[in-house]
């Protein structure tokens, strides 16, 4: 036998392991013959392999190969153990690795827009603040001092108050869905909510000041509820009496409750925290929960939709284009009368609402458009759809925008138009495309249609008494609050402090509030400062929003679309599984690390 052909000592040392294998397999079926043979052959390789004798190892590697080739050969039955063995095994692994170490996650959504938009592919340590237990909800170790706020975090939804949290992984092992979103407060912190920021003090009484300056996550808006009339009610009745108790829910927390009597009578009760206070008039307990009276919702109507009451009140702007109407100032009913007349005439809710109005002139409605986004949406036949992961988004009657955009999938980020192509790759549009909203009617429907573009929040004018009802009803996911002294609107100013027909604005609110006893003015109520530029402290204990010990404030940065703590409430420490460290699909601006403060 020539050198060329001869076994190399690695290949030799694979047989000899395969063979050796084999023969403890195979010892009791053999003959003492063939057994002593099959040892000598593996004592005489493993010596020549140990000295590096070629030829002998080949010679003796040879007879080995014979050996597994006929008496040694693996049966079927083996051979498909061995698979199911091999792929149990790497199964386990996957799963252990994918439970401790890392993950690779495509976002469902755009709960988590602009950090992740639908279908961005991340990287997720699971590691990043501890060792998780496999396949359980808990932690082998966890240091909360490495979880700063501001961090994005990857939790379980097992235990949380969410829907559908069941899955399996690897069609195998039961588990539990996970979450994306970003700790804004941690066990111990009280927040408090204004200009679309968060005002916050440790449990020692320390200022949260990186929730205001730190660059990489400061400029994500938060709005303190999902809807006024809160995230969650239930209803039930009272014993065997013919009350029925209604209960509002914010951050799945109990926050006040409507009592309805047999004969139309109704009282209520503000949940302190312990007890439940009754309600006088006009109390603003409820609209000082975590600074909510801070906030309207928004909408755009034309001059024409302007109502009589507007009018006589002085709202009315001769060179307004549309008008900014706002809901504000939620307080729970305790006159009958008044309730059920507002919920027959004009504003079907359980809360007692107030509405103003705020004319757009050409520079307002410009830093409307200038500041206009939205998650992704459908377009087909010039109508908008609601745009959904693995379904067909073509259905429902649509929104009808302009026949002269061509079919796609669209977005809007801060004025700029995206049209997604293939991979999910955004492709900016020229300021020509037909998207853009050249009129008053287009940018409207972008508007009032709120993020998701959905045309039940954006009914028909109407004269019939249904959809006037349903008109005044609908508010889409977009919010106005003041800003140390603006007014903005999709987190953009879109009246400065300067602005004249802002102060315009404020001087009819307050003018209104002093003649009309049940209207509450909408108005900027200011930082909790000092006047040395330090927190209020004690105005945020008193007002603020307490996370219980071991539990963190989960919010989306995408609080139009995003159902996180508001809804389900706060997050505990074992669920929290790690944090995102990559954005590695699409390719562009975005790609690399996500924006979040380093974790040590």
């Amino acid at each position: 036998m020539s050198d060329t052909t001869l076994l190399s000592f690695r290949k030799c040392r694979h047989i000899l392991r395969e063979a050796i294998l084999r023969y403890k397999k195979l010892q009791k079926n053999l003959s003492q013959t063939h057994l002593k043979e099959v040892e000598a052959a593996i004592e005489t390789l493993d010596t020549a392999i140990a000295q590096k004798n070629q030829t002998l190892a080949n010679t003796k590697a040879e007879e080995l190969l014979t050996f597994l080739k006929t008496t040694g050969k693996k049966g079927f039955i083996e051979h498909i153990k061995e698979f199911i063995f091999a792929i149990c095994l790497a199964v386990v692994v996957a799963a252990f690795v994918r439970y401790v170490w890392f993950e690779l996650y495509e976002i469902p959504t755009g709960s988590m827009r602009p950090t992740f938009r639908e279908h961005d592919r991340v990287l997720v340590s699971k590691n990043s603040f501890g060792i998780n237990t496999p396949f359980q909800t808990s932690h082998l170790e966890f240091n909360e001092r490495l979880l700063q706020r501001g961090n994005i975090i990857v939790f379980s939804g097992d235990g949380i108050d969410l829907p559908d949290v069941d899955t399996t992984y690897f069609l195998l092992f039961p588990g539990k869905k996970r979450y994306v979103k970003r700790c804004m407060g941690k066990g111990g912190d009280t927040v408090y909510f204004y200009g679309g920021r968060l005002y916050g003090i440790d449990q020692e009484g320390n200022e949260l000041t990186d929730m205001l300056s730190d660059s990489t996550f400061c400029h994500i808006e938060h709005i303190p509820f999902i809807n006024m009339e809160g995230n969650k009610t239930y209803q039930k009745q009272i014993g065997h009496t013919d009350e029925s108790e209604i209960v509002i829910m914010h951050m799945n927390i109990p926050c006040a409750r409507v009592i309805m009597g047999a004969h139309g009578s109704i009282h209520s009760e503000f949940f302190n925290g312990k007890d439940w206070i009754k309600q006088e008039a006009q109390s603003l307990s409820y609209a000082n929960l975590w600074g909510m009276k801070n906030f309207a919702q928004a909408r755009l109507i034309e001059p024409k939709e302007l109502p009589n009451v507007a009018k006589n009140e002085g709202y009315e702007d001769k060179n307004a284009k549309l008008y900014l109407e706002l809901r504000h100032t939620p307080t729970l009913p305790t006159d009958a009368t008044a309730f059920y007349e507002q919920n027959r005439q004009s504003q079907p809710s359980m809360l007692q609402t107030r509405l103003t109005w705020i004319g757009l002139n050409d520079e307002h409605l410009l830093a409307l458009k200038d500041a206009l986004y939205t998650s992704r949406f459908v377009v087909h036949n010039g109508k908008a759809y609601r745009y959904s992961q693995g379904e067909d988004s073509i259905r429902g009657p649509g929104l009808m925008l302009t026949s002269d955009i061509p079919d796609g999938t669209y977005e809007f980020y801060n004025g700029k138009a995206y049209k997604i192509g293939w991979g999910d790759v955004a492709t900016l549009l020229d300021t020509t495309h037909p998207l853009y909203p050249k009129n008053e009617h287009l940018l409207k429907a972008l508007f009032n249609s709120g993020i998701e573009l959905s045309e039940s929040t954006n009914p028909n004018t109407s004269t019939s008494f249904s959809q006037k009802r349903q008109r005044i009803t609908y508010f889409p996911a977009r919010y106005a609050y003041f800003q140390d002294g603006a007014l903005c609107v999709m987190g953009s100013p879109i009246f400065k402090a300067a602005d004249v027909v802002l102060s315009d604005f404020e001087k009819l609110e307050i003018n209104r509030a002093r003649k009309t006893s049940s209207y509450i003015a909408f108005q900027d109520q200011k930082a909790p400062l000092l006047a040395d530029g330090h927190f209020d402290k004690e105005f945020i204990k008193k007002y603020g929003l307490k996370i219980p010990p071991k539990h963190y404030l989960a919010l989306g940065d995408n609080h139009s679309m995003s159902l996180d703590s508001r809804y389900f409430g706060f997050v505990p420490e074992n669920n929290i599984q790690g944090s995102p460290l990559l954005i590695f699909w699409p390719p562009g601006e975005r790609f690399g690390r996500p924006p979040q403060p380093e974790i040590p």
